[in-house]
C-alpha cells in the first residue's frame, strides 16, 4: 500500500483513540501528555509498519518473481512431464508389443515342437512307405522276370510253331509249284507234239493237193477253201495253246511270287525273333 493511505488509517486510528480517550463528564479535555506520547509511539508504530511494508513489498516483487520462475519451472516441467507420458507410453506400447510378441513367440515355439513331431512322424511314416514299395517293386520286378521267361518261352514257342507252319506250307507250294512246272512242260510237250503233228499233216495234205491232178484246177477254189479252214483250224489250236502257256506261266509266277513272299516272312519271323522277346521284356 502508499504512504496516503497509511496515513488515513493513521488518522483513522487517532480518531477511534481520541474517542477512547474523552473522559466521561468532559468531553473537550483531553490528556495532551497521552495524547502526545500516543501520537509518537503511533508514529514510531507507523514508521515501522511503512518500512515493514517497504520490506514486504520487496519480498512479494522477490516471491512474485519467485512464483513466475516457478511458473515458468512448471510450464517446462508439464512440458517434460507431458513428453515423459508421452515416452511413458512409447515405452508401455513398446513393453506391451514385446509382451505380445514374447507370447507369439512362445505359442510359435509351441507350434514348431508339433510341426517337428508331426514331420518327424511323416517322415517315419514314408519310410515305412518307402520300404513296403521297395518290398512290393521287388516282388513286382521277380514276378515281371518270370513273366518274362514264361513269354519268351512261349513267343520261342509260338514261333518254332509258326516255323514249321511256312516252312510246311513253303513244302506244299513248292510241291505245288513242281506239280504246276511238270503239268505245264507236259501241257507244252503235248501241245508242241499235236502242233507238229497239225504241220506235218498240213505238209502232208499241201503235197498231196499240189500232186493232184491238173483237171481238176477247177477245183481249186474250194481246195483253197478248205486248206484255208484247216489253217484256221491250226492257228486257232495254236493261239489256244498259246493261251494255255501264258495262263500256265501266270500261274507259276504267282505260285513263285506266293513262295518268295513265305520265304521273306520267314527270315523276318526269324530276325524279328529277339526284338519281339525285347519288347516283351520292356
Amino acid at each position: 500500500m502508499g504512504t496516503k493511505a497509511w496515513q488515513s488509517k493513521t488518522k483513522r486510528l487517532i480518531k477511534i483513540w481520541i474517542k477512547d480517550r474523552m473522559l466521561p463528564n468532559t468531553a473537550k479535555q483531553v490528556q495532551l501528555d497521552l495524547l502526545i506520547e500516543d501520537f509518537s509511539n503511533w508514529q514510531k508504530a507507523t514508521t515501522d509498519l511503512a518500512k515493514e511494508n517497504a520490506s514486504l513489498h520487496s519480498q512479494i516483487r522477490s516471491l512474485a518473481k519467485q512464483i513466475q520462475l516457478i511458473q515458468e519451472a512448471e510450464k517446462v516441467a508439464l512440458e517434460e512431464c507431458s513428453s515423459l507420458r508421452s515416452m511413458a507410453d512409447k515405452l508401455q506400447a513398446t513393453l506391451s508389443k514385446r509382451c505380445d510378441f514374447e507370447d507369439e513367440n512362445g505359442r510359435l515355439k509351441e507350434q514348431i515342437q508339433q510341426m517337428k513331431k508331426s514331420a518327424d512322424a511323416l517322415e517315419q511314416e514314408h519310410k515305412n512307405q518307402i520300404t513296403e514299395a521297395i518290398k512290393e517293386i521287388e516282388v513286382s520286378d521277380q514276378m515281371h522276370k518270370n513273366e518274362i521267361c514264361r513269354l519268351k518261352e512261349e513267343s520261342q514257342q509260338q514261333a518254332k510253331r509258326e516255323i514249321s507252319l511256312l516252312e510246311k506250307s513253303l513244302q506244299e507250294k513248292d510241291s505245288e509249284l513242281r506239280h504246276l512246272q511238270k503239268q505245264l512242260a507236259d501241257m507244252a510237250r503235248d501241245k508242241h507234239t499235236e502242233i507238229v503233228k497239225l504241220r506235218l499233216e498240213y505238209d502232208a495234205k499241201l503235197l498231196k493237193l499240189q500232186k493232184s491232178n491238173v483237171a481238176k484246177s477247177l477245183n481249186t477254189p474250194s481246195s483253197h477253201s478248205n486248206s484255208d479252214i484247216f489253217r484256221k483250224k491250226l492257228q486257232a489250236a495254236k493261239s489256244q495253246s498259246e493261251k494255255d502257256i501264258a495262263s500256265l506261266k501266270d500261274k507259276i509266277t504267282q505260285l513263285e511270287r506266293q513262295v518268295q513272299k513265305y520265304q521273306q516272312q520267314d527270315q523276318q519271323c526269324t530276325n524279328r525273333q529277339p526284338l519281339s522277346l525285347k519288347r516283351k521284356r520292356f
